[in-house]
């Protein structure tokens, strides 16, 4: 990438003034950008975790215990997953995400199915079929 090319791109990009300066003065832009766009995108799924997080916290009060439970689970898995792909970035361990995306993948989806069901049977769907 030529330099003019380098600085557009950083014009657009998500890091900070000090990450563009510094990104600019390193050998391998692209390992360094790698490393700093990550964090930023973890502060984004974060944030919507803690989005979900705090939405259960506030509405618990009018989900049944089934369903208090479901979510709770994918509350957990949801945040370990999180720590686990952070952990996995900063020792370089590409098994460890691997298997953060995993356990998102094998033991979110079943849960989110159990949900569907308690919230048809609560609206009673099945009576109307």
């Amino acid at each position: 990438m030529s330099q003019s090319a380098l600085e557009e791109f950083l014009e657009k990009s998500r890091l900070h003034k000090f990450e563009k300066q510094e990104l600019l003065q390193v050998s391998n832009k692209l390992s360094y950008y790698e490393d700093k766009i990550f964090w930023h995108e973890v502060r984004d799924v974060e944030e919507a975790f803690w989005n979900f997080h705090n939405y259960i916290i506030k509405n618990k009060i009018f989900l049944n215990p089934d369903l208090q439970d479901q979510f709770t689970k994918i509350d957990d898995v949801m945040w370990s997953a999180i720590v686990e792909r952070k952990v996995g970035h900063e020792a370089n361990d590409h098994e460890m995400w691997h298997k953060a995306y995993k356990k998102i993948k094998e033991e979110i989806n079943p849960i989110r199915d159990i949900i569907e069901k308690l919230v048809q049977t609560r609206l009673h769907y099945h009576d109307v079929e």
